[in-house]
């Protein structure tokens, strides 16, 4: 039995209403949870860290860069994926269908294979043209790769989103151990045989244990109200989704947009070395999405239950926590990043060591602005994001190409540096401006993104 001290969570879409922790255990209980949720991300992003290193081990530095060509375009796919089922399933979820949770979450289980299915057959299009531009066989199996991977890929991720949803971050740490353990021993057995395409069905056969895991565990409750009709699902996901669309869009053409333009610019083995660069700073992104996976529901409940003087405080809490952490880690990348990339590449990329810093700076912009983007995000305002990301996105296209053209890889790495600035300028003031605008009284996250019924 548990006690008050205790957040009741039987099972991840259990309905109960979670018993209130005494003021004085809340933070260790949230502290419990955080450390999982830490855990959990570690191990996914462990697993995925670790392919791709030996990957750029073990492949040709050229197989390497097709390899990172084709990651950038699974994270675009997984960039829709997020922006109509994954980010609004968080807002959602404990927000709107917190009494018929299980039929919710069945809903999406559904509606998210026709929408994979449906990129990897944009993808699978890319493949068949991809001759009559590049004869470039190691590019052509990355994205056979991406094909055939996502739909099961992405469908581990929903699973292990579904089981934040109730604030489980130690159901997913199983799955994750599963997947993780999965990926090391099949990379391990395929030593011999890697291609940009065996690395990426690699995720993707480690996904579908993980998957199955986390849904066998998954104990339906009894939902208090009915289920929710396909079209109110559909068109609230549209609603919200559209926008985090246009985000991932431009997310992607200021972020992971930049291996196909240093591919289309420069020679394959640039690509390879741009992504060995950013490898290391993602240890450090993963930590902070780990978090964000916990946080996001959590900062919703806040602003429905403190209003908005509790969102500006969290605001500012969460800024100071994202931005402190990543400024820490870029202190130790430039004390011993050097080291680092020899020991973690045997000396393959020492050369492109010194544009490590360079590479590592944009990290803390990023960090410093999660907080208003979460705040944006609870206030149901993607369109903030949008435009940040949007504006990075031009900064991209106007200077990326020119700088890359010019100055090769580092001009390249300067122009993430310009974009993500602008990120964070433009994050900052606008969730300042939409904390002002709201009342005081303020309780409950209020659209403040016109639909187009009330345009007309």
């Amino acid at each position: 039995m548990q006690t008050s001290t205790e957040i009741q969570v039987e099972s991840v879409f259990e309905s109960e209403k979670a018993i209130p922790c005494a003021p004085s255990n809340r933070k260790m209980v949230w502290l419990r949870k955080g450390t999982l949720a830490i855990i959990d991300q570690g191990l996914l992003s462990g697993a995925n860290f670790a392919i791709s290193i030996l990957l750029a081990r073990w492949l040709s530095r050229d197989e390497y860069g097709a390899y990172a060509m084709g990651f950038s375009v699974f994270i675009l796919l997984s960039g829709f994926h997020n922006a109509f089922f994954l980010e609004p399933m968080s807002i959602f979820g404990p927000e709107s269908y917190a009494q018929c949770l299980t039929a919710y979450v069945k809903k999406l289980f559904g509606l998210q294979f026709v929408l994979t299915f449906f990129l990897s057959a944009q993808v699978l299009g890319v493949v068949l043209l991809l001759p009559l531009f590049t004869s470039d066989r190691a590019l052509k199996s990355a994205l056979w790769g991406v094909c055939f991977g996502a739909p099961l890929i992405l469908f581990y991720w929903t699973c292990r989103r579904a089981a934040y949803l109730k604030f489980s971050p130690g159901l997913a740490v199983m799955g994750s151990a599963t997947y993780c353990f999965t990926v090391l021993i099949l990379a391990l057995v395929l030593r011999h045989s890697l291609s940009p395409l065996v690395g990426f069905l690699i995720q993707a056969i480690a996904a579908i244990p993980a998957a199955l895991l986390l849904f066998a565990m998954m104990k339906p409750g009894a939902d208090p109200q009915p289920s929710p009709a396909n079209a109110k699902v559909i068109g609230e996901h549209w609603r919200y989704g559209r926008w985090v669309m246009g985000s991932t869009i431009v997310t992607w053409i200021s972020g992971y947009g930049y291996y196909v333009l240093v591919g289309a610019l420069l020679p394959m083995h640039d690509v390879a070395a741009l992504r060995a660069l950013r490898n290391l700073t993602e240890p450090c992104y993963r930590a902070m999405a780990s978090i964000i996976l916990l946080v996001l529901p959590w900062a919703s409940s806040r602003f429905a239950e403190e209003g908005i003087a509790g969102l500006k405080r969290r605001t500012r809490q969460l800024n100071l926590l994202f931005g402190g952490s990543a400024l820490a880690y870029f202190l130790f990348i430039c004390l011993f990043g050097d080291r680092v990339m020899n020991l973690l590449y045997a000396g393959r990329y020492n050369g492109s060591s010194h544009l490590l810093i360079l590479a590592t700076a944009p990290l803390v912009l990023i960090a410093a602005s999660l907080g208003s983007e979460i705040a944006v995000q609870v206030m149901q305002s993607p369109s903030e994001v949008f435009l940040a990301y949007g504006i990075s996105g031009a900064l991209t296209l106007l200077l990326g190409v020119a700088l890359t053209h010019f100055w090769g890889l580092q001009g390249g790495l300067a122009s993430i540096l310009i974009s993500s600035a602008a990120i964070w300028i433009v994050l900052t003031y606008r969730c300042q401006k939409r904390l002002r605008a709201l009342p005081c009284e303020s309780h409950q996250p209020q659209d403040m993104i016109p639909d187009a019924d009330d345009l007309a």
